[in-house]
């Protein structure tokens, strides 16, 4: 098993902000259309970047309110290997099968630190920012036929100020994180993978842990558009107003630029890979760029983003595709790991 994420995996910065790779319109599909995927949204290499940010202790003070730990924060991963990528955060996620309480030191490293009822929170993010192109899933969550891979190698950072994105967030002089706990779930589908039967899509989804002590600065809304006030079932109907806010190279760098919207075209593969009844993915008429990897995408009506929907991880030739919020949510519970996940609205005060 390798213990590096190939180079080949993140778009170098310099390329992405010369030539605009990655970056996708929003033409939608015709009915004669064949939509094809293109490939993962890569994540953003920052190796070369300066690091100019200053980690938070968990020891130390936390802002009253958040200003870092929300939905579209940008996500900094340093892999073994000594290269930094940067993707983009999803959702607030807690984990209803469990409270802070119960003694669940288990093997995903969940320690308890208040003796109270309260759900451990998590933050998502695209499972192929965690995991090398040629394996698909953390070692907890792989079968035995499965290439997997460790990911409690990996050390993951959020920014507290998310006015910065793309390759100026980890430049932004004064910028501060917080180091997050350990992913405790990873996944991705390669192309034709057994079981996928030829469609990636709709298998790409990972969460990090908060720790307890940065709970304080936790915001589970989302910049710009407000929300999520629920959860889509399954995709949300095509022809409809979908939102997004990534941290992306070029649109992301800046608040003010982050957020975007497009129409739904409904479900890239418009068929039930794992027999649940469950729209697996999502594509739409929706940019994209490097680094918008694991963003979060909303339903948008009257103005404000409503349920949340999805998870960006895919280019296609019409636009941008990824998992459903469905999906991520039944993902773990097919993989056994003992998480029961679900959406944080965006209304819910979680700080305390």
């Amino acid at each position: 098993m390798s213990n590096e994420i190939p180079r080949r995996r993140l778009l170098r910065t310099g390329a992405a902000v010369t030539a605009g790779l990655g970056v996708v319109g929003t033409a939608g599909a015709s009915e004669n259309d064949t939509v094809e995927t293109e490939g993962q949204i890569p994540c953003v290499d920052l190796t070369d970047v300066e690091d100019r940010t200053t980690t938070i202790s968990a020891s130390g003070p936390v802002p009253e309110q958040a200003t870092g730990i929300q939905p579209g924060s940008q996500m900094f991963i340093e892999y073994p290997d000594g290269t930094t990528a940067g993707c983009t955060a999803n959702f607030i996620w807690r984990d209803t099968s469990t409270t802070i309480g119960d003694d669940f030191d288990d093997e995903r490293g969940n320690s308890p630190v208040f003796g109270d009822d309260r759900n451990p929170l998590y933050i998502g993010a695209a499972g192929h920012c965690f995991l090398p192109g040629n394996e698909t899933a953390d070692d907890e969550a792989g079968d035995d036929f499965e290439k997997t891979y460790d990911v409690s190698q990996l050390t993951v950072k959020v920014c507290k100020n998310c006015t910065f994105g793309g390759i100026t967030g980890l430049s932004f002089v004064d910028g501060e994180v917080y180091e997050l706990g350990e992913v405790v779930y990873a996944r991705q589908a390669l192309p034709n993978d057994e079981g996928t039967e030829g469609d990636e899509v709709g298998h790409d989804f990972g969460p990090v842990r908060i720790p307890e002590e940065f709970r304080p600065a936790v915001d589970p809304s989302m910049p710009q558009f407000g929300g999520p006030i629920g959860t889509q079932d399954g995709v949300v109907p095509a022809g409809e107003t979908v939102c997004q806010y990534g941290a992306g190279v070029g649109n992301g760098e800046a608040f003010a630029t982050a957020g975007t919207r497009g129409v739904s075209e409904g479900d890239i593969i418009q068929k039930d890979v794992d027999g649940d009844g469950a729209n697996d993915s999502w594509y739409a008429g929706i940019r994209a760029s490097p680094g918008d990897s694991g963003s979060l995408l909303v339903e948008y009506e009257a103005g404000q983003g409503t349920d949340a929907a999805g998870v960006l991880t895919h280019l296609t030739t019409v636009g941008t595709a990824g998992t459903t919020v469905s999906r991520c949510i039944q993902l773990p519970k097919r993989d056994d790991i003992g998480l029961e996940l679900d959406v944080v609205r965006g209304n819910e005060d979680v700080t305390t």
